[in-house]
């Protein structure tokens, strides 16, 4: 049988073209990934700059996922076969580069991906910047929860229990402000459960009958 030559073995074969396989079967020959559908994911990719927040790509990817469903497709597969054209420039080298060594595992992907693009020390700092944090001058007790929630869900990793986060926030309001919280508790804001604490900045947010006065937001002060 004739040996390949040296240039048979440079040439490109297709193997590189199929991605890697997940780790969940798929048990129907009949599924497509439409044009479209790639198409829709490309729309809002990462490409991994500083200034972008891994989490909430991989929020709204998610999201987007669960509102496909494939016969014989599990939903992590479907993750697994579409995350790849969500990502540009650095972040899809770094995908083609460490996709092998997650073993087909979605679960493992989102966290490496997470860890590569979100690492500690960008933890660190948004811990600080939470547990920082301070109204500030003429904003609302809504306004101001809000940027503090904002900063909470840019990670799910910080190890802050909420009524840590709680009591920080509320230690951090002028005090009209935590007088006007004290008096939408009911009673000392600090006596509430977390989960009551958090139901009742969120009803201040939402509902505007609850804010004392009206302030300008920090958008518009800029």
């Amino acid at each position: 049988m004739e040996q390949p030559s040296i240039q048979d073995f440079s040439a490109p074969t297709c193997e590189f073209l199929e991605p890697q396989p997940s780790e969940h079967p798929i048990l129907s020959s009949g599924y497509e990934l439409r044009p479209d559908l790639i198409a829709m994911f490309r729309e809002f990719s990462f490409s991994g700059l500083d200034g972008e927040n891994p989490y909430h790509h991989l929020r709204e990817f998610e999201q987007m996922c669960s509102c496909y469903a494939f016969a014989g497709k599990t939903h992590d597969t479907l993750r697994w076969k579409l995350f790849p054209f969500s990502l540009v420039k650095e972040a899809r080298q770094w995908y083609t580069k460490d996709v092998e060594s997650v073993n087909g595992s979605w679960s493992k992907l989102r966290d490496k991906f997470c860890l590569r693009c979100f690492p500690e020390s960008r933890i660190i700092a948004l811990r600080k910047d939470i547990l920082g944090f301070q109204q500030n001058e003429e904003e609302t007790i809504g306004a101001a929860w809000a940027i503090f929630s904002l900063l909470v869900k840019s990670s799910p990793v910080l190890s802050i229990p909420n009524h840590v986060l709680l009591q920080h926030f509320f230690s951090r309001l002028d005090m009209e402000s935590a007088n006007h919280l004290d008096a939408s508790a009911g009673v000392s804001f600090s006596h509430k459960t977390p989960v009551e604490g958090m139901e009742i900045l969120d009803r201040i947010t939402e509902n505007n009958s609850f804010i004392s006065k009206s302030k300008p937001s920090r958008e518009e002060r800029t």
